[in-house]
């Protein structure tokens, strides 16, 4: 889980950057950001994905084992595994429907992999 959890903290800082951008910096021309640190331009440059960042999920899916913490149930539990691999099946999008999911990326941890990566 600390992939998961690594993964969802470091989408929030990312996403607390850009939101943290001054309208100033928004507002420059496109020579103006040729002078900025590569830092700032990055975020810049990803600054019109910022809505997707916001809603973009990550899970996991684990082995159970009979000494997992508690926490991890959520991850392990059979029916629940089913459930977030058919999501991350589906095609990406910020809103979840039959056919689209905000969930983008699925840590698979102690798992047979044979065929996961099969084309659906």
């Amino acid at each position: 889980m600390t992939y998961q959890q690594q993964l969802v903290q470091a989408r929030d800082a990312l996403v607390s950057a850009l939101e943290a951008l001054p309208a100033a910096v928004l507002a420059l021309s496109d020579d103006e950001v040729q002078s900025l640190d590569d830092s700032t331009r990055s975020l810049l440059r990803l600054y019109p994905r910022l809505t997707r960042l916001r809603v973009l999920e990550v899970a996991a899916v684990v082995s159970p084992n009979h000494n997992d913490p508690e926490s991890w149930r959520q991850w392990s539990d059979k029916e629940k595994q089913q459930a977030l691999i058919e999501r991350f099946k589906r095609r990406w999008a910020p809103e979840k429907t039959t056919k689209t999911d905000p969930l983008a990326i699925l840590v698979v941890n102690n798992m047979l992999l044979t065929g996961f990566d099969a084309p659906v």
